[in-house]
């Protein structure tokens, strides 16, 4: 009988232990539990590239940062038991930044693409964003090929600027949206691309753009999911920052962060359509559409 107590006792305790490493390991589908003891650029800290481009990522110094990307990241290093180092990186260089693995990954609001997952994994996106084209309130370009033969401004390293060059748009790049944007009031190109929260942003910060400017949501396109790039081969980091986005989401950390740079609507909170090359985490939230009004408004669909 003692004997059978004993191995009972013994199987109980590697189940325990099995349990309590299986929860640190970073598998999918299981809350994070730290501190995080994976693979890191240097130990001890998690080493973050910051393009300036607020309200998505915006730099403090090397151990804090703020914006959207900045906080969020903030709060994940705080769960994982690891301190920022900060690494201030042009935006095109943000990803070759991660695949030289100069850096762990990106505090910037970075838009998830099929393009660039070819390259880098990505998390299960913090926020999501409808894709607009800012422009002076008397035109309506809805579409690339609406600003054929015309200007446009946007930032360097824009993902959809492609898009635009082969529909015959000329692109004029920049490094700020500010800049880009300014370039529209200025008659120096015909519209612009930032990102409609940058362009929220900066419209706050100036609102005078918001009686010249107004945004139009891109013909046949939702939006994207802001995530963070990960290399490949760091499949640990890429599930403990999910688990935590996860908790952050389901404790209401997440809504609070988007909530303190203007993205407390739900329609910022949740994917406007289904991203299947993200991982499969990222489809199981409510999906929704919208739209922007003349004055820049988001109204559900």
């Amino acid at each position: 009988m003692k004997s059978r107590l004993a191995v009972i006792l013994i199987l109980l305790m590697l189940f325990a232990v099995i349990f309590d490493l299986g929860a640190q390991s970073g598998t999918p589908g299981k809350r994070f539990q730290g501190p995080y003891k994976g693979p890191l650029v240097r130990a001890g800290f998690i080493t973050l590239g910051v393009a300036e481009d607020p309200p998505g990522s915006m730099w403090v110094s090397e151990s804090e940062l703020t914006g959207i990307g900045g906080d969020v990241w903030m709060e994940i290093a705080r769960r994982m038991g690891l301190k920022i180092r900060a690494v201030q990186v042009t935006w095109d260089s943000l990803v070759p930044s991660v695949l030289a693995k100069k850096v762990d990954s990106e505090a910037v609001y970075m838009w998830a693409t099929a393009a660039r997952y070819q390259k880098v994994n990505f998390t299960i996106p913090h926020s999501y964003e409808s894709d607009a084209i800012q422009q002076p309130k008397e035109t309506n370009y809805g579409s690339p090929a609406d600003l054929a033969g015309k200007t446009l401004a946007t930032v360097t390293g824009m993902a959809q600027a492609p898009e635009y060059e082969a529909a015959g748009v000329k692109v004029k790049y920049f490094k700020l949206p500010l800049l880009a944007i300014m370039d529209v009031v200025n008659g120096g190109s015909d519209a612009a691309v930032v990102g409609a929260i940058g362009f929220g942003y900066e419209s706050t910060m100036k609102p005078e753009l918001k009686t010249k400017l107004k945004q139009v949501a891109v013909k046949g396109v939702s939006g994207g999911g802001g995530a963070f790039p990960i290399h490949k081969d760091n499949t640990q980091l890429l599930d403990a920052v999910n688990q935590i986005l996860e908790d952050m989401r389901i404790d209401g950390t997440l809504s609070k962060i988007l909530g303190k740079w203007g993205l407390s609507d739900p329609i910022f909170q949740h994917p406007p359509l289904v991203f299947p090359w993200i991982s499969p985490e990222a489809n199981k939230y409510v999906h929704m559409t919208y739209y922007y009004d003349e004055e820049g408004n988001i109204n559900p669909r």
